[in-house]
């Protein structure tokens, strides 16, 4: 994610004012989810994992928005190797970049035609290689490239970057803040697991949801606490009940009483 500017013609686009809302609300999302050259993932799940985390259905909702931008020529969303991508075109009529880095995704231009279209709530899972694993092997040099052998493996760990870290978490469904722990968590103790290493983040990333998930589907019978509000609600609700019937009680006694005597209450 990337800090990016607003400019003021924005509003007045007659282009994006044929969109919904919302689509122009993702519009804006996406300057900070692109690259300097304006292009990135077009994974839903991706990002409605980092626009929209607070809203559980936003990844079934993105498709339609991005087909209204895409049918106004906001952006473009192709496929490359099976994964989605977007780019948008007059990228710089809306960003102005200095020291612009070069773009890790491919770009528009190179994909041929019958390729073209977006999978709804694709993963996008992988990097870029189409492994998908998210060790980045050649840089770790245990991949190969073409033309030379086998290179040995070197034991030197590769801290995961940013995008990495979001696509693993949005494929295996672990929201945006958990991950920002888990790298407060990791990054400040040097990538280590206890005293060692890590020599697999995928694999860290993968506990660290599954205690997520487990402290997330406790329920309030494992919870001393909340049984023991429970049990004080339940004995209020009991004296509460017993109260009421009483007070129904010395009514009735009440009305019976003036029925036979004339007299209320109150009366001697």
């Amino acid at each position: 994610m990337r800090i990016r500017s607003i400019k003021p013609e924005f509003w007045e686009s007659e282009s994006l004012g044929r969109v919904s809302r919302e689509a122009r609300l993702l519009f804006i999302g996406l300057f900070s989810c692109c690259d300097d050259v304006g292009r990135a993932r077009a994974s839903s799940r991706l990002l409605a994992s980092r626009l929209f985390p607070y809203d559980d259905d936003a990844f079934k909702k993105i498709p339609a928005w991005m087909s209204e931008l895409q049918r106004e020529g906001c952006i473009r969303i192709y496929q490359v190797d099976g994964e989605s991508y977007l780019d948008i075109p007059k990228w710089l009529n809306h960003q102005k970049i200095d020291k612009p880095s070069a773009s890790k995704l491919p770009p528009f231009e190179t994909i041929r035609e019958d390729s073209r279209g977006f999978e709804k709530n694709s993963l996008g899972t992988g990097n870029g290689n189409g492994n998908g694993n998210g060790n980045r092997e050649l840089e770790q040099g245990t991949g190969n490239r073409e033309g030379e052998g086998a290179v040995a493996p070197r034991s030197r760990f590769v801290p995961p970057t940013r995008e990495e870290l979001d696509l693993e978490a949005a494929k295996i469904g672990l929201p945006a803040i958990e991950v920002d722990k888990f790298v407060n968590y990791y990054g400040a103790n040097g990538w280590k697991v206890g005293k060692v290493q890590m020599k697999s983040w995928p694999h860290a990333l993968a506990g660290w949801s599954a205690r997520f998930r487990e402290r997330s589907t406790t329920t309030q019978s494992n919870d001393p606490i909340a049984r023991r509000n429970a049990l004080l609600g339940d004995d209020i609700a009991a004296h509460s009940a017993e109260a009421t019937r009483r007070s129904q009680e010395i009514d009735r006694a009440h009305d019976l009483r003036y029925e036979q005597t004339g007299k209320t209450p109150f009366d001697p």
